[in-house]
């Protein structure tokens, strides 16, 4: 399970990575790849990696290439990079991975937003997504995992009406 929750990551990274590159690299930013796959790397770093290295590549760019457009330009590839990974990519990839039931996930960023704050909402699906898994690995602690799981189509019933 573990081996598929990183394999998931990777997949994630390796998509940033390249839409990041194509955009900067379309921009005509000098060292696209590596400011791409920078960006990619801290992603891993939920919410506030993506910041950082945004705000490193504008300096750099603003540097280069002394044009805000430019600066604009990057924000917008990191913004729909971004949007794209948080919306579509990693909960597509990595939740087919883990297999977390979209209640708990919900419930999990509630509880952690109660109780900690922004922090707790960053850190909620991470350490729900770590828990899983060591969860699937204890014996006794089995019955949690597959109440945070999605359940196996073929294991509900349908009705005989439909």
């Amino acid at each position: 399970m573990i081996y598929h929750y990183i394999i998931g990551l990777s997949l994630v990274i390796l998509t940033v990575a390249i839409l990041n590159s194509i955009g900067l690299l379309l921009l005509g930013i000098k060292n696209a790849i590596f400011f791409g796959m920078s960006a990619a790397f801290l992603t891993l770093i939920p919410y506030i990696g993506i910041t950082i290295a945004a705000l490193i590549t504008v300096f750099f760019v603003f540097l280069s290439h002394q044009s805000l457009w430019y600066c604009v330009g990057v924000l917008a590839v990191f913004l729909i990079v971004q949007a794209i990974e948080g919306n579509f990519l990693t909960p597509k990839i990595v939740g087919r991975q883990v297999r977390i039931n979209p209640f708990a996930a919900i419930l999990t960023l509630v509880l952690g937003g109660m109780f900690m704050g922004i922090v707790g909402v960053i850190l909620a699906l991470p350490l729900l997504a770590i828990l899983k898994v060591i969860f699937d690995e204890i014996p006794g602690m089995q019955p949690v995992a597959y109440l945070l799981e999605i359940p196996n189509q073929n294991n509900i019933k349908k009705s005989e009406g439909t």
